[in-house]
């Protein structure tokens, strides 16, 4: 019975700089305290979300042969990351992002990549979706190849094999419309189980800012369970026959917010493979994103699954939930 959890997508060598004023052009100089690399990437902070709760999951993605490429992989592996499948490129430049972080847990990037134009449905071997329970892909709107059908090929091969496909967005410098961009990705919506981006992508692909407004606009294209995180205000989901708004946790302190709707995507995988129903799933990526948030760094507050259990099972996310078809 095929049990691994396959991800793929971004790999990035994370540098976040704290606390950064909202000022900063303003003056000259900024004290900070000591900067450390970390790993980054959101198929990478899921793909070590996973392994920091328990799971054993197998990443594919691409770094170059360089220092920043050597410290990603040796973080993978630290976490627990199978990395058989990372293609190490002598041609590209290692993802690289500073994290430009505010207090309160505001933040803005700096970035560069060379791998983004080169990801393709090709890097996934067979061999790897025969043994997928779950296939995640983390970048929709960031990898052109895999935008242009890469992702419905790799979704509709992992479907042939029985698996569950997850995607998420992640919208950096946009080249084209959200609406061509929406029009792009209607094959990759076909082979997709699961779609959770953020509400800054969602209003991207749909110019609508109301959830149930932006559901509507995904209603007929074959998705079988939407999601939106709205960060501080928790999620909206549905099936497109009830929809549910569930908050978020209270009482966790937001230190560095970078991360967290990776967590949360790693926490309702983690718990999507356990068989739960739908309210246990997102009280659990609810609370691993509520712990993750406390801590510098992509991961760096993501705990074991004992935890979250513990957790939720004294404090569960109660949803509002009405039909999706009635009048908002």
């Amino acid at each position: 019975m095929a049990e691994k959890i396959l991800i793929v997508g971004m790999i990035n060598c994370d540098i976040p700089l704290f606390p950064v004023s909202s000022r900063l052009q303003e003056v000259e100089v900024t004290r900070v305290q000591p900067p450390k690399f970390s790993l980054g990437g959101d198929a990478a902070n899921v793909a070590v979300s996973l392994a920091r709760l328990g799971a054993k999951p197998l990443m594919v993605g691409r770094v170059g042969s360089d220092a920043h490429g050597d410290f990603a992989l040796a973080e993978l592996r630290r976490f627990g990351v199978d990395t058989s499948l990372v293609r190490v490129d002598a041609q590209e430049v290692t993802s690289t992002s500073f994290h430009l972080l505010q207090e309160g847990g505001a933040h803005n990037f700096l970035f560069y990549s060379t791998t983004l134009e080169s990801l393709c449905a090709e890097d996934v071997p067979e061999e790897a979706l025969k043994d997928a329970s779950i296939v995640y892909f983390g970048s929709a709107l960031t990898f052109p190849k895999m935008d242009e059908g890469g992702i419905a090929r790799l979704f509709r091969r992992a479907h042939a094999y029985g698996a569950v496909t997850v995607m998420d967005a992640a919208l950096s410098d946009a080249k084209i419309s959200g609406e061509a961009a929406f029009r792009q990705l209607q094959g990759a919506f076909r082979e997709t189980d699961i779609f959770f981006p953020s509400l800054v992508e969602m209003e991207y692909l749909t110019g609508q800012t109301h959830p149930h407004a932006i559901a509507r606009c995904f209603q007929e294209t074959g998705i079988g369970l939407l999601g939106i995180k709205l960060g501080g205000r928790g999620c909206y989901v549905t099936d497109f026959q009830r929809e549910y708004r569930f908050p978020s946790y209270s009482g966790f302190q937001a230190v560095d917010t970078v991360g967290a709707g990776d967590s949360f995507l790693g926490g309702l995988i983690y718990s999507l493979q356990k068989g739960r129903d739908l309210e246990k799933n997102i009280s659990f990526a609810g609370a691993v994103a509520g712990f993750n948030i406390e801590h510098i760094g992509a991961t760096a507050g993501v705990p074991q699954a004992s935890v979250v259990e513990s957790f939720i099972h004294r404090n569960r996310l109660r949803p509002e939930i009405r039909d999706f078809r009635s009048d908002q």
